[in-house]
């Protein structure tokens, strides 16, 4: 089974840390052997948690994220073609504290997909 942890924004918060950590506890014990992955905007803390693949998270709302959403669209960034393979090839996406991905009408992150 492939496990997404979506919308992880910062371990570098000790209680986000503490929600992740107690979710990914969860998991483990629910699913044993299963490959899980965590979506973070700053993945370079993430990396630092045993067993598990971390995957850019570039739909933030921020500068850089925005300039990735455009070069997606003009077909110029794979970061994006990467979390998009990350949720449509997980069997489970759990959303976790920090911020979510909001796809509402007038939203310049909406129709990433």
């Amino acid at each position: 089974m492939k496990i997404l942890v979506a919308d992880v924004w910062s371990v570098y918060n000790a209680g986000d840390r503490a929600i992740l950590e107690g979710l990914l506890d969860g998991l483990r014990a629910q699913y044993p052997g299963a490959s899980i992955a965590v979506c973070a905007h700053f993945p370079d803390g993430c990396s630092g948690i045993a067993g598990i693949a971390v995957v850019p998270d570039v739909l933030a709302f921020d500068e850089a994220a925005w300039r990735a959403q455009l070069a997606h669209v003009d077909g110029m960034d794979a970061r994006l073609d990467a979390l998009k393979r990350a949720y449509t090839g997980a069997d489970l996406v759990v959303s976790t504290g920090g911020y979510f991905l909001n796809a509402t009408p007038g939203n310049a992150f909406t129709g990433v997909f």
